[in-house]
């Protein structure tokens, strides 16, 4: 039983470099440039009319709170928007439901933007912020909302009975 503890720990320490003379080199062959390291795929380019969103900061009533990443010039780094075609829940609602539905909506967002780039287009400033169109991996963000109850078109009811 000794034997195979210290064969396990001989195969751990080899396997992370721990022996003295079993050190891991990390440099390139002579004659060949070493890669850089892994780095993130690039972002989509952007025309002078989009911003991209880098996280939704919170709600006042059923606006979003945006901090935004890149931007045209004379847009703000945070936003409040209001986006265009969809009614979302707001914050201060009359019912439990639709605050509740407030709050699981800045997280879904949140959660989606990680791996994935949400655009504005089409943006137009307002006295209560910024009107726009939003997009989610290039999908109207309406139709990724509505499928998670999160959203629905402007012209539908409220969420309170």
């Amino acid at each position: 039983m000794g034997r195979k503890l210290a064969l396990l720990l001989i195969l751990a320490l080899a396997g992370c470099g721990g022996l003295p003379g079993h050190e891991v080199t990390t440099q390139a062959p002579a004659g060949t440039a070493a890669s850089p390291p892994p780095s993130e795929l690039p972002l989509p380019a952007m025309s002078s009319d989009q911003a991209r969103v880098e996280r939704v900061l919170g709600m006042e009533g059923n606006r979003l709170w945006l901090s935004l990443s890149a931007r045209p010039a004379g847009i703000d780094p945070q936003v409040l928007l209001t986006p265009r075609g969809m009614r979302l829940p707001s914050v201060t609602g009359t019912c439990p439901l639709e605050r509740n539905l407030a709050r699981a909506l800045v997280v879904f967002v949140n959660e989606r933007l990680a791996g994935q780039v949400m655009t504005l287009e089409g943006m137009a400033l307002t006295e209560q912020g910024m009107v726009a169109d939003a997009f989610l991996d290039g999908q109207p963000l309406l139709q990724r909302l509505q499928a998670e109850g999160l959203a629905r078109p402007t012209d539908s009811p409220g969420w309170c009975p």
